[in-house]
């Protein structure tokens, strides 16, 4: 398994209480499904804005039936950034989009994914299924 360097869901507790405050678990998760379909359906290329935690939120959609932005995941990166639950991938994968609008770098399929082996380790995106739905020809 790959052994990436992530945010410790101890990391993110700020942030999951925050997404969490006044708000069950199960109603978060809905909403926040919701609001990820909406954006990939209006802007199918913002998923690289996910980065690294891209595969994992796929996989996550595809559980919850929404299949639209195609089936196929890189299983090593998706098994990399889950998390014990959902909560703290979608947390952790929000900052990371946050992060990417702020610099500039939302469309980018260029990623630093650090690794214990390589803290500078350069991912580059490319899901083609979700390629497949903003390229033309």
């Amino acid at each position: 398994m790959l052994k990436v360097i992530k945010p410790s869901e101890t990391d993110l507790a700020p942030l999951m209480a925050q997404a969490l405050d006044g708000v069950e678990p199960d109603d978060f998760l809905e909403t926040f499904t919701d609001t990820i379909v909406t954006i990939l359906s209006r802007d199918p290329k913002a998923y690289r804005s996910y980065g690294m935690y891209w595969y994992a939120i796929k996989a996550e959609l595809i559980e919850r039936g929404h299949l639209q932005f195609g089936q196929a995941v890189e299983q090593g990166f998706a098994e990399a950034y889950r998390y014990g639950s959902a909560v703290p991938l979608y947390c952790a994968a929000w900052a990371y989009r946050m992060h990417r609008i702020d610099t500039g770098l939302v469309y980018s399929a260029e990623h630093i994914a650090p690794t214990e082996d390589d803290p500078d380790y350069l991912y580059y995106l490319e899901d083609m299924e979700m390629e497949a739905l903003f390229m033309t020809f």
